[in-house]
């Protein structure tokens, strides 16, 4: 018995070794979150656009559709995800392409992030990969793009139509300041393709209001240009355009996902299932060699 009690404890000690050794290779992350609501904006430039359609067409002229029949909230979480939307990202800002790609792990005591020396070059601001081992010594925006869909989560609630906004990383800092960004941006370029539509409608109606045969609804097409000033006004002075936050990204200060201790446990549940499995198959074994030998 007392041999069975020194090989269970040896497996077990041996499993929770081998998995806190493992646990130490895996840098902690941690996890930021966002809540956000849809600002409806369209009711004004819908309005406006489809009247400027209106017109248009007794002129003989196709605008085509205002929407295009994609909604606003496919739109905004399409655009959040898209490789474009981040490559605006990483030339806006140099710190999120070395803080994606280069992260080794994350200085609780200073609040930094600590690069891998063999990639990238912090004090230099200069990447430093082998082209050996990489295509590229400045890593693409494909290669950005494949992480940055690992580490985002967005999601649309169906029932309130809020979006869940998260993001994973080894320093929580930037898993915050990250989020913050993305939200700024996406109103920002949601508001640009607005303002575009407004002012390229204005200078239509400008432009047309000249000619003889809208003479007859000169009135309406100077209520539809003070229409689209109005959404044009709307968009230099919000600045929750599109995304309004509920609830804001936080700096987390537990990491996500396994913990250490976590895995601590679970390893001593396996360390004793194992050897339990062992000591089984092992008296089974010997069992059987008695029966063989008589």
């Amino acid at each position: 018995m007392q041999k069975y009690f020194i090989k269970s404890l040896y497996i077990t000690l041996g499993t929770v070794v081998v998995t806190l050794s493992v646990s130490f290779l895996i840098p902690v992350k941690y996890k930021s979150e966002a809540l956000l609501a849809i600002v409806d904006n369209e009711m004004t430039t819908s309005s406006a656009l489809s009247d400027l359609g209106g017109i248009a067409r007794l002129a003989g002229v196709n605008l085509g559709s205002s929407s295009g029949g994609i909604q606003k909230n496919a739109l905004i979480i399409e655009t959040v995800k898209s490789k474009i939307f981040l490559e605006s990202l990483i030339l806006k800002y140099d710190f999120i392409l070395p803080s994606l790609l280069a992260t080794k792990n994350y200085d609780s005591n200073s609040g930094s992030i600590i690069f891998n020396k063999n990639l990238y070059d912090n004090e230099k601001n200069e990447w430093i990969r082998d082209k050996k081992k990489y295509k590229n010594t400045i890593p693409s925006i494909q290669e950005a793009h494949d992480l940055y869909i690992k580490i985002l989560d967005i999601y649309q609630f169906p029932k309130t139509g809020f979006i869940s906004l998260s993001v994973v990383h080894e320093s929580p800092y930037f898993a915050k300041r990250f989020i913050e960004i993305i939200i700024k941006e996406t109103n920002n370029n949601i508001k640009y393709q607005d303002q575009k539509k407004a002012r390229d409608a204005l200078n239509f109606l400008s432009k047309e209001s000249l000619k003889e045969e809208y003479k007859p609804i000169e009135q309406s097409i100077n209520n539809l240009a003070m229409q689209n000033m109005s959404s044009l006004m709307m968009t230099e002075i919000k600045t929750d355009y599109v995304l309004q936050v509920i609830d804001s990204p936080y700096v987390p200060e537990n990491p996500t996902g396994l913990t250490r201790f976590m895995l601590f446990q679970i390893s001593i549940i396996l360390g004793v299932l194992l050897s339990t499995l062992s000591i089984y198959f092992n008296n089974l074994f010997n069992y059987t060699l008695k029966e063989t030998d008589d």
